[in-house]
């Protein structure tokens, strides 16, 4: 850290281990270029050293909201008894073993501020600023009043996801501590917020909530900013620096965030009714695939880093395959993670892993289309049943989620695919987790609630925890609550057959390794198929084989004939054409051997070289053939390899 600087930015708990924050620097390069200086201190780094780094990754994701409470107390003082919130915890169904990792955690919390507090020279600063961005709302509240009171000078600025909104103008007005909430885009005022900070200069006029002589001023939130293109490299040299000092350093594979779009272009069409993520900037805008290329090169050459994780709600189709040919050119070796949609070509995918990106979040969500239609994901359960394999043969490890309790589904939406996918589909990435709709500000049901079917009642229960407010003002501040079905519905059954599934299936997939492989034997199809507990091998041979090869996508029986007609004449002729087609699908579905939404069928068995079996006329052009590293049909996490790394060692 430089001795001259007099801004400070703090990375409190939980943010990211493997990451720097984006956020920070991205304000620390904006700042330098207008002449200000800026250190980043990444406590939430010396966190993990103090608990150990597999607690801190673990706890992370196991209950946000109980991360949060772990820093209750020390931003508020003891005003509730660990042991009520354990409590709270145990009625919910967490194991003891957890309870007692999270009273571990939580009674080294408040030393740990008090530890950063006393290591940091406040009186060196003048601006401090902390993000509340990945859970650090009550880590930063809580080294925030000890940082005031240690140099009532001061000026501290709040901004982050948790700052959005209504809920950034509760937390100015709660805390008195906090002199300013910087809330949505500030791209284009953050060099003058800071230069009047440092100045005492008013801040009248700029589109920031702010305290000046005890008084409270709201003003309304910054126009959404446009042009990403002008925005400077992010610097993240202070985390690469503080990263090294750390005993668990050799421990952990940095993958640097990035940005290279800010909304969601589906979203702004169509929103998806449970999702929260853009707050209230759904506008899409996107960097030039050039400028996003020169920035990955830039900081790919600079860190010795080239495993990149993508902080976008949703990659750029329009630019996607300019982008993909860039960083191929480019960052030959790198590693990608992005959010994608799941209506993804073979030809996109392929791409995507000529580029690096083996890592994605494609927001499969559901095979019930009729569920998919209730959150308006515009897109079809066969749909993602075929990416999802398709992403096996790319070599693409997808992170998704199995969702449930949605108000108007059927238990029917549920019942008939769970029991299809186990084994059925166990064979193919499985969800990370299956869990039920959370309620959450700023989404469809949070802004809509009565004529979306549900009944807000407050904030979840854990709130009462963690903020040592009236109720009134907790809910000005919750971003997660409670709601009712307007019309009396139960999610609970459909949850723990969901639930159940997805143990099952990660089970399957990763520590069993359970496999339906495809291969060719001249033109008979042979599967080999594990799935069921004994190895049973399939031949299709004639029609049946050809019609197999057909369904790479999802087909009805009449669009697949004339193909067959085309391809197969005598063998489609001869075993009663269209009738032949349909007596073939009832034996195929009968050994699950594809998956079947009202008449159209899919293969879901994994082609050991996808070039050859789907190909009927030899393997495809260069451009659309698998790269080398597609692998064996089997994807799993190199960025993200602690979320289920314990289920394969």
């Amino acid at each position: 850290m430089s001795k001259g600087n007099d801004i400070l930015l703090v990375s409190l708990p939980w943010g990211s281990i493997e990451q720097p924050s984006l956020a920070f620097g991205l304000i620390k390069a904006l700042l330098a270029r207008e002449g200000m200086g800026a250190d980043v201190r990444y406590c939430n780094l010396e966190f993990a050293a103090t608990v150990g780094l597999e607690l801190y990754r673990s706890l992370k994701d196991r209950d946000v909201l109980a991360c949060d409470w772990i820093f209750a107390e020390a931003a508020f003082g003891p005003f509730r008894e660990p042991s009520e919130f354990l409590g709270f915890l145990a009625r919910r169904g967490y194991p003891e073993e957890d309870l007692q990792r999270w009273a571990r955690v939580q009674a080294a919390a408040a030393p740990f501020i008090e530890q950063c507090a006393q290591s940091i020279d406040w009186k060196r600063y003048r601006v401090v600023g902390f993000t509340t961005t990945m859970v650090q709302s009550l880590a930063s509240l809580a080294l925030a009043r000890r940082a005031k009171e240690l140099n009532p000078e001061l000026r501290i600025v709040f901004g982050g996801a948790n700052c959005e909104g209504e809920m950034g103008v509760a937390m100015l007005e709660n805390f008195e501590f906090i002199d300013v909430v910087a809330r949505r885009d500030c791209d284009g005022l953050v060099g003058e917020l800071f230069s009047r900070l440092r100045e005492g200069r008013s801040l009248q006029g700029l589109q920031v909530c702010y305290r000046e002589q005890g008084a409270v001023h709201i003003a309304e939130m910054p126009p959404i900013f446009h042009d990403l293109d002008r925005n400077p490299f992010p610097d993240y040299d202070d985390y690469f620096e503080q990263l090294r000092s750390m005993p668990y350093a050799k421990d952990v594979h940095v993958n640097i965030v990035f940005e290279g779009s800010r909304g969601c272009w589906y979203g702004q069409k169509i929103p998806c009714t449970f999702c929260a993520v853009n707050g209230s900037s759904m506008e899409y805008r996107a960097k030039s695939p050039g400028r996003l290329v020169d920035e990955l090169a830039h900081l790919a050459e600079r860190h010795g880093v080239t495993w990149f994780g993508a902080a976008d709600n949703i990659l750029d189709h329009r630019s996607q395959a300019e982008l993909c040919r860039a960083i191929e050119a480019r960052i030959p070796n790198a590693k990608i993670f992005f959010d994608v949609k799941s209506n993804l070509t073979r030809k996109q995918l392929i791409a995507m892993k000529r580029a690096g990106i083996d890592e994605v979040q494609p927001g499969i969500e559901s095979f019930s289309t009729h569920v998919l239609k209730l959150m308006q994901k515009g897109v079809t359960g066969i749909r993602n049943i075929h990416v999802l394999r398709m992403f096996a043969e790319v070599g693409i490890w997808p992170m998704w989620n199995y969702l449930y309790g949605f108000p108007g589904e059927r238990p029917s939406d549920y019942t008939g695919l769970m029991e299809f996918a186990n084994p059925g589909l166990f064979h193919l990435p499985a969800p990370y987790v299956g869990f039920g709709l959370s309620m959450m500000r700023f989404s469809e049901y949070f802004n809509k609630p009565e004529a979306m079917g549900v009944r807000i009642r407050g904030p979840l229960p854990h709130y009462q925890y963690i903020f040592n407010l009236p109720p009134e003002q907790v809910f000005r501040l919750a971003y997660y609550f409670e709601y009712d079905y307007l019309d009396g519905y139960d999610p609970a059954p459909v949850g723990n057959l969901v639930v159940a599934t997805t143990k099952a299936w990660n089970y399957a997939y990763y520590a069993r390794k359970i496999s339906l492989k495809a291969t060719l034997e001249g033109q008979d199809v042979i599967i080999s198929d594990d799935r069921f507990g004994k190895r049973q091998v399939h031949r299709l041979t004639g029609l049946a084989a050809h019609l197999y090869r057909v369904l790479e996508r999802p087909r009805k029986p009449d669009a697949a004939a004339p193909l067959l007609a085309a391809r197969c004449s005598a063998d489609y002729l001869r075993e009663g054409g269209v009738r032949g087609v349909r007596d073939i699908l009832h034996q195929l579905r009968a050994a699950r051997l594809v998956f079947t939404e009202g008449e159209q069928d899919v293969a879901i068995a994994v082609p050991e070289d996808p070039d050859v079996f789907w190909y009927f006329d030899g393997r495809p052009s260069v451009a659309e053939a698998l790269p080398a590293t597609a692998g064996d049909g089997r994807p799993k996490p190199s960025l993200l390899h602690w979320k289920v790394e314990h289920l394969y060692r």
